[in-house]
């Protein structure tokens, strides 16, 4: 078994787990909130607190974290370690530089900032709070961006998964106590102030090695189309709630949450699965070794799909027991919403591949124009229906900004889309998801109760276990990977399970 492949597989999982965790922590982390929370607008009030985060997190920190990542990985499969310093020194002193500017700005002008978001400056005390929050994750950027160029991917699982925890035993306790919205806020500062120290912890070896400079130019040219699609890209992820919220208010935003969460938490998974890559890709770019890019994202297109595909119809199919679940019947309104989305996702299997793709050959500038594309697409549908249907119309919205942002991309690629996606294995994994949702869907609505979701997720998996093994889309070399990454004590159980889809 190529030993390369098994550690990238490992690099994956290590994602993945991490992926995982921040899933089931936030999902856990969401049910209490829905609750507790007094109002469905509060929870409206959270989601804009969380969306004026991430822009002011991405509009100043100029997508530098991307560019430290790449030259960092590149410069070291080239064996010029000493220069991979000067990149991770540069990266420190700008990330620090930038945050406190990035929370100075939310500091001083917390008052004009709710009058903004909220109508009123009445609420200026949690953007007064959240520069705190802003101060820690701005560093944390360029200390994971180290991690993840050096490939440590099971040092950056270990600080998600703890952090992650963190973050939701901490903010239900806030809650419970009565805290509110503070609460919330008081357990990301806790939560991303311990994943900056761990982080910091794991790379305290290279923190010692740290001399030298590289050229800042190089870093901006590298990250300035990244930049712009960065900015692009928050657009692309919060256009709809904007609108949702300038149009029908906090009220509808709140229905609409906890929908654009359940959808964000899944669809990560495919985005973690191809991360995995990116430093390999980077490096095998850095010695010309096309071929071996090829080979890389065509495997991961494969088990991305096989992974993810029945993940986002078994998610559309059981909409209505998710939300009616975890975030309480209060928001029940938001089902259709989410099973419209679900299902436009299932393309991202393969988008994160050709992303990861186009990111690590520098040709980054597609970034920009795919997604001014997809939220020009976004902005004038959920205009239209928004008014008129609510969460439902800026669901239909987003699933016209998925969909048009990946049909660009892919129109970029055309000439190497051949090679770089296993299409085979795409559609087969696609076809046999949508039989397998159509059972679940059925099922749903036979037996409904919100208690039977884990039945429903059961019916699910083991219809599409059946269904790969009748299509055999699982092949020998499948196996030889599976059983090359499993623990020894778990490798005849996986031979087993393997000979059977086989």
């Amino acid at each position: 078994m190529n030993a390369e492949k098994v550690r990238l597989a490992r690099s994956a999982a290590y994602l993945t787990a991490q992926t995982v965790v921040s899933i089931i922590s936030g999902i856990v982390y969401f049910a209490f909130a829905a609750r507790l929370l007094p109002t469905i607008a509060d929870l409206g009030k959270v989601s804009a607190i969380t969306m004026f985060s991430g822009l002011i997190l991405t509009v100043l920190i100029f997508a530098l974290p991307s560019a430290v990542s790449k030259y960092y990985s590149e410069l070291l499969g080239k064996g010029l370690s000493s220069d991979a310093s000067g990149v991770a020194y540069i990266g420190f002193k700008i990330g620090t530089l930038l945050a406190i500017i990035g929370s100075g700005f939310c500091l001083l002008f917390a008052p004009y900032i709710s009058l903004i978001f909220f109508g009123s400056e009445a609420e200026a005390f949690f953007f007064r709070l959240l520069s705190l929050d802003i101060l820690v994750v701005f560093i944390s950027q360029f200390s994971s961006s180290v991690l993840y160029g050096s490939q440590k991917f099971k040092e950056l699982s270990i600080s998600s998964i703890i952090s992650n925890s963190v973050k939701t035993a901490a903010t239900i306790s806030f809650l419970l106590l009565g805290f509110g919205i503070s609460g919330i806020i008081f357990g990301w500062i806790i939560a991303d102030f311990l994943y900056l120290c761990l982080s910091l912890l794991f790379c305290r070896e290279t923190m010692r090695k740290m001399h030298g400079s590289f050229p800042l130019f190089t870093l901006l040219k590298y990250s300035m189309p990244i930049y712009g699609s960065n900015i692009l890209g928050y657009l692309q992820s919060t256009i709809d709630r904007y609108i949702v919220l300038g149009l029908v208010g906090a009220q509808i935003l709140g229905v609409y949450s906890p929908a654009t969460t359940a959808v964000l938490y899944v669809s990560s998974l495919p985005g973690s699965l191809a991360s995995a890559i990116f430093p390999r890709a980077s490096g095998l770019f850095g010695k010309g070794d096309m071929h071996g890019i090829m080979r890389t994202t065509n495997v991961a297109s494969r088990y991305s799909a096989i992974i993810y595909s029945p993940m986002a119809f078994g998610l559309a199919a059981t909409a209505l027991p998710t939300i009616d679940l975890f975030a309480g019947s209060r928001y029940v309104e938001g089902s259709p919403a989410l099973t419209i989305m679900a299902a436009a996702s299932v393309v991202l299997s393969i988008h994160h591949v050709v992303c990861t793709y186009i990111a690590s050959i520098g040709k980054t500038f597609v970034f920009f124009v795919s997604q001014l594309a997809a939220i020009v697409a976004c902005s004038f549908i959920s205009i239209l229906f928004v008014p008129q249907f609510g969460a439902t119309g800026a669901a239909i919205g987003r699933c016209a900004l998925i969909l048009v942002n990946f049909l660009t991309m892919l129109l970029y690629v055309k000439s190497e889309i051949r090679d770089l996606i296993d299409w085979r294995c795409f559609f087969a994994s696609l076809t046999t998801s949508f039989i397998m949702s159509i059972f679940v869907f059925i099922f749903v609505w036979s037996y409904y109760s919100k208690y039977l979701l884990p039945a429903y997720i059961f019916v699910g998996g083991f219809v599409y276990v059946i269904m790969l093994k009748a299509l055999k889309i699982i092949n020998n070399a499948d196996l030889e990977l599976l059983i090359a990454f499993v623990p020894q004590r778990l490798k005849g159980i996986a031979y087993r399970f393997g000979r059977f889809l086989t």
